[in-house]
């Protein structure tokens, strides 16, 4: 529970009725969602922007990481795919053997 709150502040639903449980539960509507979407345009319109943080968030940066991440992806399938190669053969020479 946030600082200073106490169990009476809580909404009388309790958990049921958070956000988080509505939307999941399809019980939080439209307006809902618009109003908790303009709450948090606010609060962050009126954060303090780390510029070094800012860099990382832009449309350009964004894709390159995510160009990034795909190519580390394909790298490392290759490697997971050609080493399972290995042990298939490794396998297939053992069981050769025992026939």
């Amino acid at each position: 529970m946030a600082a200073g709150r106490d169990a009476s502040d809580r909404p009388q639903g309790g958990d049921r009725d958070r956000a988080d449980v509505r939307l999941a539960e399809g019980r939080l509507g439209e307006a809902e969602l618009q109003f908790l979407a303009r709450r948090l345009a606010v609060a962050h319109a009126g954060a303090p922007v780390d510029p070094d943080a800012a860099s990382h968030a832009g449309p350009d940066a964004l894709a390159a990481r995510s160009k990034a991440q795909v190519a580390e992806a394909e790298a490392v399938a290759a490697d997971l795919a050609a080493a399972v190669r290995e042990v298939a053969v490794l396998q297939e020479g053992f069981l050769a053997q025992r026939a």
